[in-house]
C-alpha cells in the first residue's frame, strides 16, 4: 500500500513537471491562450505559487483579459499580503488608461518597502519586469537608505544606462565598487563599452572628471585603480605609471600593478617607458625574486634601446648579475638572457656556445639543463650546425621523456629536416607530433606536416617548396632580409601554385617583425581576399586582428576582426584566443604575471 502511495505521489509530481513544462514553452513562445490553460489547472493545485501567478497575470493581459487578470490579482494580494502583487495591479490599471490607480498602487509598493528594507529586491525586479524603470530605481535606493547593507547599485547603474542617463549610470557603478571591490572586473567590462582609447571623447572625460571629483571629495585608491585602468584604455601610459606609483604607496608596497603595466608597456612596444617603471620596481623591491627579474628585463630593454651595443658593458652587467645571484633553477631565465645577448646583440655565436655549455655543466636540474640545450641546439642550428643540433634535440627527448620539453624538441628535430630539405624524414617525425599533449606543438606540427603534403608533389624537383624552407630557416637565424629574398623568389615562378598563399603570409610575419606594418596589413589583407577558402585565411584575420590591437587607432578594426573569427571560425584554433582578446579590448583586468 505505501508504495502504491509512493507511486501515485510519483506519478502527480511527474505529471506537474511536464505541465510546468509545457506551459513555460507555450508562454515563451507567445502561446499565451494555450498558456493559460495550463497555469490555471497547475494553480488548482499550487495556488501561493508566485511564478504560475506572476505567468497567469501576464498571459491574462497579453490577452487583453484585464479584468480577469485583476480579479486573480486582488485575490493573491488578499491572501498573502505580499505587496509586490501592488505592481501587477498598477500595471493593469494602466492598461486600463487608469493612470492615477496605477500611480497609487506603485506607490504603495514603494511604501511597503518601510516595513521591510528586504523587499527592495522583489519589489525593484518586479518593476523592471515592467520595464517601470523609475519606479524600479526609486524602490531600489529607498531599500538602501533604510539597510545601507542593502546593495542595488549594480541594477540601478544598468536602468539608468537603459534610460541613456550614463553620468548616473557611471556614477552608480563607482559606487557599487565603493561598496565592495570585488566587483572591479564586472565594471571595467561594462565601462569598457562606453570608453575608447579617445581620451577627448564625451564618456572618457565623464567618466575622468567622476574620478577626480571622488577622489578629491573622498580619496580610496579604488579611484586610483580606475583612473590607472582608464588611463591604459586611453593608451596614456605614462599618467597611468604616476597613478600606479601612488597606489604603490598607499597599498603597502603591492607591486603587482606596477608589474603588470611595465609588461604591458613593454608588449605595446614603449620600451623606454616600461624600463622606467621595472627600475621604479628594481629600488622598491626587497623580493630578490622580483629584483633579480627586474634586472633582467632593464637589461634586455636597454639592449633594444641603444642604437650602438657596447658589448662590455653589457657583459659586465649580466656577468655581475649572475655573480650576484648564481647559476641555479632560479636564475635559468638569465642565463638565457645572456646566451642571446651573445648570440643576437654582440653577434658572437660562439661565445653563446661556450657560455652554455659552462652552464649545462653547472646545471643540476633536468628540466633546467633541458632548457639550456635547448638553447645551445637553436644556436648550433642558427650556425647551420644540423647534426651538433639533432644531437641535443635528442638527448631533451631521452632524458625528459613525455614531457612538453622533449615534445618541443622533437617538433625542432623535424624542424631541422625540413630547413635541408628531407621533407620525407619531417613528416615522419610531424606525423607523431600531430598527436601531442600540447596544443601549440600538435598545430604547429599539423601546419607544416600539411605545408609539405600539399606542395611537395606538386612540383617533382620540389623547387618551391626549398624556397620556402630556406625563407624559414633565414627568418630562424634573424635574416629577415635574406627570407623575403627567398620568398620573392619563390612568387616570381611559382606564384599560381598552392604554396603561394603560405609564402605570401610569411612574408607578412616577417614584415610585421620588421615593424614594416602597413606592408604586413597590406599581406595578410591579400591573403584574405586572394585566398578566402584557403585553410590560413582565420590565420590571417587572426594575425591581422594582433597587428592592428596594437597600431594606434585602430583598435576598433581589431575588435571587428576578432569579433569574425568568433563568429565565423568557431573550429579555429584561434577562437579561444580571440574571444580573450575581444574581452580584453573591451576591458578585462590586465594579468599578465612577471
Amino acid at each position: 500500500m505505501k508504495f502504491i502511495i509512493l507511486l501515485l505521489i510519483g506519478g502527480l509530481t511527474l505529471h506537474a513537471q511536464q505541465e510546468d513544462a509545457l506551459a513555460k514553452s507555450y508562454f515563451e513562445q507567445g502561446k499565451f491562450d494555450k498558456a493559460i490553460v495550463l497555469y490555471k489547472e497547475l494553480l488548482e493545485s499550487n495556488p501561493y505559487h508566485y511564478d504560475y501567478n506572476s505567468k497567469a497575470i501576464n498571459c491574462y493581459q497579453q490577452l487583453s483579459e484585464y479584468f480577469l487578470a485583476q480579479r486573480l490579482i486582488n485575490k493573491q494580494l488578499k491572501k498573502t499580503k505580499d505587496p509586490v502583487y501592488f505592481i501587477d495591479l498598477g500595471y493593469n490599471a494602466s492598461l486600463l488608461k487608469n493612470s492615477k490607480k496605477a500611480d497609487k498602487n506603485y506607490r504603495l509598493a514603494i511604501e511597503a518597502i518601510q516595513n521591510n528594507p528586504a523587499l527592495g529586491g522583489r519589489i525593484g525586479q518586479r518593476f523592471e519586469a515592467y520595464s517601470l524603470n523609475k519606479q524600479a530605481i526609486r524602490a531600489y535606493e529607498y531599500s538602501m537608505s533604510l539597510n545601507p547593507a542593502n546593495n542595488y547599485y549594480y541594477q540601478i547603474a544598468g536602468l539608468y544606462g537603459t534610460e541613456q542617463n550614463i553620468e548616473k549610470m557611471f556614477e552608480n557603478y563607482l559606487k557599487l565598487l565603493e561598496f565592495n571591490a570585488a566587483y572591479s572586473n564586472t565594471v571595467k567590462r561594462v565601462l569598457r563599452d562606453y570608453v575608447s582609447e579617445d581620451k577627448n571623447s564625451e564618456y572618457n572625460t565623464l567618466l575622468r572628471k567622476l574620478l577626480l571629483r571622488n577622489s578629491q571629495r573622498k580619496p580610496n585608491i579604488l579611484w586610483n585603480q580606475i583612473l590607472s585602468w582608464l588611463f591604459v584604455q586611453e593608451e596614456e601610459y605614462q599618467k597611468a605609471f604616476v597613478q600606479e606609483r601612488a597606489l604603490y604607496r598607499r597599498s603597502n608596497g603591492q607591486l603587482k600593478g606596477l608589474v603588470d603595466l611595465a609588461l604591458l608597456t613593454k608588449s605595446q612596444g614603449d620600451l623606454e617607458l616600461s624600463a622606467t617603471i621595472f627600475k621604479f620596481i628594481n629600488e622598491s623591491t626587497t623580493d630578490p625574486k622580483i629584483k633579480l627579474d627586474s634586472s633582467r628585463l632593464i637589461t634586455e630593454i636597454e639592449l633594444q634601446l641603444v642604437k650602438e651595443i657596447n658589448v662590455e658593458v653589457f657583459k659586465n652587467t649580466y656577468e655581475t648579475l649572475l655573480k650576484d645571484y648564481g647559476y641555479s633553477t632560479e636564475t635559468i631565465a638569465l642565463q638565457l638572457s645572456y646566451a642571446r645577448f651573445w648570440t643576437f646583440y654582440a653577434k658572437n655565436p660562439a661565445r653563446a656556445i661556450d657560455f652554455l655549455n659552462m652552464a649545462i655543466s653547472l646545471s643540476n636540474s633536468l628540466q633546467a639543463t633541458g632548457k639550456l640545450k635547448m638553447e645551445l641546439a637553436d644556436v648550433l642550428l642558427m650556425e647551420e650546425q644540423f647534426n651538433r643540433a639533432l644531437v641535443l634535440y635528442a638527448q631533451i627527448q631521452n632524458t625528459l621523456k613525455n614531457t612538453p620539453m622533449a615534445q618541443e624538441a622533437r617538433f625542432k628535430s623535424a624542424r631541422v629536416s625540413f630547413y635541408k630539405g628531407d621533407f620525407d624524414w619531417a613528416q615522419t617525425q610531424l606525423k607523431v607530433l600531430k598527436s601531442s599533449s600540447s596544443q601549440l606543438i600538435a598545430n604547429d606540427a599539423l601546419a607544416l606536416h600539411l605545408l609539405i603534403a600539399d606542395n611537395k608533389y606538386e612540383d617533382s624537383t620540389q623547387t618551391a617548396l626549398k624556397w620556402y624552407a630556406k625563407a624559414e630557416l633565414s627568418r630562424f637565424k634573424k635574416e629577415p632580409k635574406q627570407a623575403l629574398l627567398h620568398l620573392e623568389n619563390l612568387l616570381l615562378d611559382h606564384g599560381s601554385e598552392s604554396i603561394a598563399a603560405q609564402a605570401i603570409f610569411l612574408k607578412a610575419q616577417i614584415q610585421e617583425d620588421l615593424k614594416e606594418f602597413s606592408l604586413a596589413a597590406s599581406n595578410y589583407q591579400r591573403v584574405i581576399e586572394d585566398f578566402e577558402n584557403s585553410i590560413l585565411a582565420d590565420d590571417a584575420y587572426f594575425a591581422l586582428a594582433n597587428l592592428y590591437s596594437g597600431m594606434e587607432g585602430e583598435i576598433e578594426k581589431a575588435k571587428r576582426l576578432y569579433e569574425y573569427i568568433i563568429f565565423n571560425f568557431q573550429d579555429s584554433i584561434h577562437f579561444v584566443d580571440s574571444q580573450k582578446k575581444y574581452r580584453f579590448l573591451r576591458g578585462d583586468s590586465i594579468n599578465l604575471g612577471l
